[in-house]
């Protein structure tokens, strides 16, 4: 059988005017900045046979599905709350309070609520059976948010959920990166793990 591959793209640049903590509040859409970045890694994207995408329920994320989905019309589109934002008693917080605390939403909770790593990884590992379920031997795409991606990329790699925090600020992954994990007919950890940050100063129809 064929490997299966899951390109795990980080949304676009978002619209968030008054500088916080958006998480899962409704109606945070892309920027004009964040449209042009989903379309370059459309364009990236745009010569693999992808069979499916899975979609966080985020708007953001659901517009950088969408317009990558422009260049696989065959590929069907389907949200999935194993995919969707962390939940945190941090949102609404401003970016600046943030930055007090090194973005360590993990580390100092404000809820009893507040999502661990390691129930992150455990949505993101449902999502990885489904998809290997229903969709093994194919390329599939899942579009979500920043520390998913890190926190699923860290497990691929063998690696202490612990080490996101070095992700935050400068370290943390661009917005429409690609992550790419490949995965044998054995699916226990991915055979490899690339991540590809498409240059974002290129023209969309470039």
């Amino acid at each position: 059988m064929q490997p299966t591959t899951i390109y795990f793209v980080r949304h676009g640049e978002v619209l968030d005017r008054k500088s916080i903590v958006y998480a899962r509040l409704p109606r945070f859409r892309l920027s004009e900045r964040g449209l042009k970045e989903a379309e370059i890694t459309a364009q990236f994207l745009k010569r693999e046979r992808i069979g499916v995408i899975y979609s966080s329920p985020m708007l953001r994320a659901r517009q950088t599905a969408q317009i990558i989905g422009s260049y696989h019309p065959d590929a069907p589109l389907h949200r999935s709350t194993y995919l969707n934002e962390i939940k945190t008693g941090y949102q609404g917080v401003t970016r600046a309070e943030m930055q007090k605390i090194d973005w360590d939403f993990y580390g100092k909770p404000l809820s009893a609520d507040d999502e661990t790593r390691e129930q992150i990884l455990a949505r993101l590992q449902q999502q990885l059976r489904l998809t290997l379920r229903r969709h093994a031997g194919q390329k599939v795409v899942w579009v979500a948010h920043g520390d998913l991606v890190i926190i699923f990329t860290l497990w691929g790699r063998g690696q202490p959920l612990t080490e996101l925090q070095q992700f935050k600020g400068a370290n943390y992954i661009g917005h429409a990166s690609v992550t790419k994990f490949v995965f044998d007919a054995a699916h226990t950890l991915p055979i490899s793990v690339e991540y590809f940050d498409p240059p974002k100063e290129a023209s969309p129809h470039s």
